[in-house]
């Protein structure tokens, strides 16, 4: 239980621990320190609330944060996620360099943008997947076979 308040403890100190600095009204800046203290610890902090999440599910202490990320229906997406990540530098080349004029930010703009890429990034990586990945795992499985 300790671990876990602990991980609890590190993960949204990070997460809300710039509150005051980004809140909309009446932001408060941090001090020198507070701003060194936080860009020291902040990542470490995090990586200590992921590693204890993933030792406790290592060791069948995970209860309900085990079974939600053991489930099976995370599968299929955990299949795409690896070639996901290699074809969307792709796909955001291919949307940006076919802008034909600059385009003004806006937090709109960047939403539709940020859909769109994930959307294209997975559907481009399910066609690569079917077409590439699977018909290799298909044939590796056969060539590594352990029948004489």
């Amino acid at each position: 239980m300790a671990g876990w308040s602990v991980a609890i403890i590190l993960a949204l100190s990070t997460l809300y621990g710039e509150y005051q600095v980004l809140r909309a009204n009446n932001p408060v800046p941090f001090s020198r320190a507070e701003n060194i203290t936080y860009g020291t610890f902040s990542r470490f902090a995090w990586s200590l609330a992921l590693a204890w999440v993933i030792f406790a599910c290592h060791r069948g202490l995970g209860g309900l944060v085990n079974k939600i990320l053991s489930a099976r229906f995370w599968i299929p997406l955990s299949r795409l996620t690896y070639c996901a990540y290699l074809v969307h530098p792709i796909v955001i080349l291919t949307l940006f360099l076919s802008m034909e004029t600059v385009r003004a930010y806006s937090d709109v703009h960047l939403a539709f943008c940020f859909v769109g890429i994930v959307v294209m990034s997975y559907a481009t990586a399910f066609i690569v997947s079917v077409s590439v990945e699977f018909p290799m795992m298909q044939l590796e499985k056969l060539i590594f076979r352990n029948d004489p």
